[in-house]
């Protein structure tokens, strides 16, 4: 069986953005462009450690920073 590239209900580039205030961000996204919450983890200290917001056709995903996980950039 081939593997689908792209997961049902995902389109092509899904944005995944890093926030200082994930749950700000996501009532944000839902006044202002009518979005829908698909799904949500929070971290253990209420920090949103993953979110899926479907907006129209498309999924936005989105946390908030965890300093703590940031790698190096390859250079």
């Amino acid at each position: 069986m081939a593997v689908k590239p792209i997961p049902e209900g995902y389109t092509s580039i899904t944005p995944y953005l890093t926030v200082d205030d994930g749950q700000g961000a996501i009532e944000f996204y839902e006044r202002a462009f009518g979005a829908t919450e698909r799904g949500k983890m929070a971290a253990p200290d209420g920090r949103i450690a993953h979110a899926e917001l479907q907006i129209g056709d498309a999924v936005v995903m989105l946390s908030d920073k965890f300093p703590q996980f940031v790698t190096e950039t390859p250079k």
